[in-house]
């Protein structure tokens, strides 16, 4: 069986080098780790559509690395003048066609790019899978036509054409429309455990420097806390960081992704604060270093709170208050480093999590391909 995963901005996890043209983030990461982790196995034949060219600059279209066939296509798929918009989008429904693949999966692009693969599938009889990385959107903070068409028209018809959508939490169902939801399987994040002990030195910040992620809020807390170090991970520009930075703050920009559980398992706690999130990557892959979590307005299926994974907070002050309770290190700490990672074994398992997608692909696609 043939399985292709889409996933534009994922070559720099396959060569580190393609971070300086497109930056990765945690879908990326996620689809990347699935696929390594299927090709070869159970008669299944991987492939991955990404963006890209070769470490010259020239375009490359197809190579196989770590078991994966991929399949590049040359440029760039975000905003781009009219013309480089529709020569990208041509060249990526040629891809769709050239893989040829018996099952196809998506997640974490453009609502345009969601629509052109799921109208491929559908009229090439192909089953397509739509992972959310967020719920739906219902509404756009700034109407305009040109984003409700792209952002929320769009996603809505993908998600009707799409055979299958996958969940990544249950919070995420109640965006969906009732035909959608009937279709839609919660499958968790899965993620290879590695023991790590590392000395714990930091508190660490993962994310974009995007409005979005908040990283102006962590800089704030790094000038309430000028005693303590702070670490920021930060994927893509870094422009939009106020200058001068705290003196207490080290920037690294771009780390590879088979570097990260290092600044995981060395930190102290992990402070999140991006607005939103489907299911964030960096919950999992501090848990699973046994990290506590201190996020800002998120809780994913209130997992951090029921489960004692570090603690939710609702407002800076208190983001403060819960990061030096943590701090200070003792009992509160050692449960819930415990309870982090006891949870992120028993439900981010990579080897569980894959054999629920196995068993969609077999659904899916149940006869064997023949040529």
């Amino acid at each position: 069986m043939r399985i292709c995963f889409i996933n534009p901005a994922g070559a720099a996890l396959f060569q580190h080098h393609h971070v300086e043209r497109q930056h990765w983030g945690g879908a990326e990461a996620a689809l990347v780790t699935q696929a390594r982790a299927l090709a070869g196995h159970d008669g299944l034949d991987v492939h991955m559509i990404v963006d890209g060219f070769d470490a010259d600059g020239a375009p490359a279209e197809s190579e196989r690395i770590d078991g994966v066939t991929i399949r590049r296509v040359p440029g760039t798929y975000r905003d781009q003048p009219p013309g480089a918009f529709a020569d990208y989008r041509r060249r990526f429904w040629r891809a769709l066609t050239e893989v040829d693949a018996d099952v196809y999966v998506q997640r974490g692009v453009p609502a345009d790019l969601y629509f052109l693969a799921a109208l491929h599938c559908r009229l090439h009889g192909k089953p397509y899978v739509q992972v959310l990385a967020l719920a739906p959107l219902r509404r756009l903070d700034r109407f305009s036509v040109r984003g409700y068409f792209r952002w929320i028209a769009l996603e809505q018809a993908s998600l009707r054409l799409a055979t299958a959508v996958v969940a990544l939490a249950h919070d995420q169902l109640p965006a969906l429309a009732p035909s959608v939801r009937a279709k839609t399987s919660v499958i968790y994040e899965g993620k290879p455990s590695r023991e790590l002990t590392r000395a714990r030195r930091f508190v660490l910040w993962v994310g974009r420097a995007a409005a979005s992620k908040r990283p102006g809020v962590l800089l704030d807390l790094a000038r309430a806390l000028p005693d303590q170090p702070f670490l920021m991970a930060v994927a893509g520009p870094l422009d939009v960081l106020p200058a001068p930075l705290p003196p207490n703050v080290t920037i690294r920009q771009n780390v590879p992704y088979q570097e990260m559980d290092e600044l995981y398992a060395a930190a102290k706690v992990v402070v999140h604060t991006s607005r939103v999130e489907g299911f964030s990557n960096v919950f999992i892959e501090a848990w699973k270093n046994g990290t506590p979590v201190v996020s800002l307005d998120v809780d994913t299926d209130g997992l951090i709170a029921r489960h004692g994974l570090g603690r939710c907070v609702r407002s800076a002050a208190e983001l403060k208050q819960a990061v030096v309770s943590l701090l200070a290190g003792g009992p509160a700490w050692e449960l819930c480093s415990r309870n982090a990672r006891d949870y992120a074994l028993t439900h981010h398992d990579l080897d569980r999590q894959l054999e629920r997608w196995r068993a969609l692909f077999r659904s899916l696609a149940p006869e064997e391909r023949t040529g």
